[in-house]
This record gives structure tokens, C-alpha cells and sequence, in this order.
């Protein structure tokens, strides 16, 4: 498999872990359909989303995505709810 998603988790589960971010906040993303298996979240920043969702209990509202060269390659998500 695939895996690019260790900086994104890193970032993200820093932010998790310190309280850094609330509901509302919003994440962008601009690689999430970047890698193999994006769309199942099995790889890269899609991956890295799921993990962190999981660990930190946390659903999502997707706001955008982009259709440039590769499609869903950019996307915006916001925290609908933690814990």
C-alpha cells in the first residue's frame, strides 16, 4: 500500500492531542486525491483523516472539493463534532 499520510497525521493528531482546534474549525487539505485508495480513505491524507477521526471521536462535515488536474485533490473539511 501506499502511505503518505505520516506528515498529515502528525499535524493533525498535534493539533487533536493539544486542543488546537474545536468544533467549526476547518481543515484543508491539498493532496487528498493524490494517492491510490483516496476515496476509500486507505491512503495519504485521506487516511490520515480517518485514523485521527477515530482516535479523537471526531465527524466532519465536507464543505469543498476541488476539480483541478486531479479530481477531489483539494478539500475542505469542518469539525461538526469531537469527542
Amino acid at each position: 500500500m501506499f502511505n503518505v499520510c505520516s506528515s498529515a497525521k502528525t499535524a493533525l493528531h498535534w493539533l487533536f492531542r493539544n486542543k488546537l482546534v474545536d468544533v467549526g474549525t476547518y481543515v484543508f487539505y491539498d493532496d487528498w486525491g493524490g494517492t491510490p485508495g483516496y476515496k476509500e480513505f486507505l491512503d495519504g491524507e485521506s487516511r490520515a483523516h480517518r485514523e485521527v477521526s477515530e482516535e479523537f471521536c471526531v465527524t466532519w462535515d465536507l464543505v469543498a472539493t476541488s476539480t483541478g488536474h486531479v479530481v477531489d485533490s483539494q478539500t475542505v473539511w469542518q469539525i461538526k463534532s469531537i469527542g
